[in-house]
């Protein structure tokens, strides 16, 4: 495993622990959805990085 494909699975388990919290919490804190928006980015850069 590359180190390419560790860090997509690392953005990836992140982002969905982010996502379960938030579905589980009526207002989440805007720390953790600050904290998504940055992970969406990083794995569009990932993915980005991946095709090329």
């Amino acid at each position: 495993m590359n180190l390419l494909s560790l860090a997509i699975g690392a953005t990836d388990d992140s982002r969905n622990h982010l996502r379960d919290y938030a579905d589980a919490t009526d207002t989440p804190a805007w720390e953790v959805v600050e904290a998504a928006d940055l992970l969406d980015r990083v794995a569009d850069l990932l993915d980005k990085a991946a095709q090329s």
